[in-house]
């Protein structure tokens, strides 16, 4: 039996990691799972809640005088001990950086194996992978807690391939101690509502519109200022199209971006996940132009829906899609806002948008491939069949260590 201790980092595309690998991990006979929460802001004091035979901890924050990240994770491992000190086969699965010092505690008191999912990068590295700057011009900063976790745990899962490259590359971390295993998402059918047009009349729309769908944060790093720029060419040549923008943001910023455009711009502010099925059922097609994204979410959500999709070709996210066949992949230039990184270009992005508009073959054909795609390496099954296998492997291997040294 596998004593996981998931330590969530309750963020963006990290809870729906978790989110999704508990959907595979539910009833798994050979797993016993424990959520972990640090610095919960649920509970007042450390609250145990079983659920489904779920075990979830919430650890408040402790606030005291000169409290380092040590003091945290000694407090956080004295209160779990009950826990701990029973259990055998224990796996603490980190999410972020900070937690390592909770993972570094558990491992010397009770052996535990360390397992950590990087889910974040510093966004200048996508800009060395394009080779926009030398390298060696580059000094690194504040990432002390990142060359720490990838030293101290045992396994890393990478989401992309570009992320396994450029910690080995970046942080001397060996490829052996690496594993990429994609980020999957929903492992049932997705039905289309039985009334598209109520469906379309439900939310305000017109039944003969053509939407273009954003969903994500409103901020400029997910490309949406580029978005409204390409759009702005895209509204003068298709009367019928219209921009949804899903999700929580800078709503003032990129208000003003569409003043010229507002009467063909919806915003929906952040949707619950049954009315975000729902919208998905109405778009014709999903843009996600990133500044930096390791891999994501939306994209693969977009994927299982049948949207034909136009990415930002920004390393990590680019490996979901072959150009062409199961989306569209859009030029990418040095930020013209100074800072150290990449942009959608604009004037690609508004040409593959306006392809895809005018050629309902290829629209179609994208979609369709990009749904194979999904269904071949990007469901939570895939995800989490391998993780568990990670997680064995690594069980046994320990063993195998420890006959070694006995013998």
């Amino acid at each position: 039996m596998i004593n996981l201790f998931f330590v969530v980092h309750d963020y963006s595309g990290a809870r729906t990691y978790a989110n999704e690998l508990f959907n595979h991990f539910f009833g798994h006979p050979g797993i016993a799972i424990h959520k972990v929460y640090l610095e919960s802001n649920e509970y007042r004091e450390y609250t145990e809640i079983k659920e489904k035979d779920v075990l979830s901890i919430h650890i408040p924050r402790i606030k005291r005088k000169g409290g380092t990240l040590e003091k945290y994770a000694a407090r956080c491992a004295d209160l779990m001990a009950p826990r701990l000190r029973s259990a055998g086969n224990i796996i603490f699965h980190l999410n972020y950086s900070t937690q390592v010092k909770l993972g570094i505690e558990v491992r010397k008191r009770y052996d535990a194996l360390l397992v950590y999912t990087m889910h974040y990068l510093p966004t200048y590295f996508t800009y060395l992978a394009f080779e926009a700057c030398i390298p060696d011009k580059i000094k690194t900063t504040g990432d002390a807690l990142d060359k720490e976790i990838l030293k101290e745990v045992d396994k890393i899962v990478c989401i992309s391939k570009f992320a396994q490259h450029t910690i080995c590359n970046r942080y001397s971390t060996l490829p052996a101690k690496t594993e990429v295993i994609y980020n999957g998402y929903g492992t049932i059918e997705c039905k289309s509502p039985a009334n598209v047009t109520r469906t379309k009349q439900s939310f305000g729309f017109g039944k003969d519109e053509r939407f273009i769908l954003f969903a994500g944060r409103l901020s400029a790093e997910k490309g949406v200022y580029v978005l409204v720029s390409a759009f702005k060419k895209i509204a003068e040549e298709f009367p019928d199209a219209r921009l949804v923008l899903a999700g929580e943001g800078d709503f003032n910023e990129v208000m003003k971006r569409c003043r010229s455009i507002v009467g063909k711009v919806t915003f929906t502010g952040t949707l619950q996940k049954e009315q975000l099925q729902k919208l998905y059922s109405l778009v014709d097609i999903g843009v996600v132009p990133s500044h930096f994204e390791l891999l994501g979410y939306v994209p693969i959500e977009m994927m299982l829906h049948r949207i034909p999709v136009v990415i930002s070709n920004v390393p990590g996210m680019n490996e979901l899609v072959e150009d062409g066949k199961n989306g569209l992949l859009c030029k990418v230039k040095k930020r013209t806002d100074g800072l150290l990184g990449l942009e959608a270009d604009s004037t690609d992005l508004y040409l593959k948008i306006k392809s895809l508009l005018e050629n309902k073959h290829l629209a179609t054909r994208i979609a369709q491939n990009g749904r194979l795609s999904w269904e071949n390496g990007f469901t939570a099954y895939h995800m989490g069949r391998a993780t568990v296998h990670l997680y064995r492997q690594l069980l046994k291997q320990k063993k195998r260590s420890s006959s070694d040294q006995a013998i």
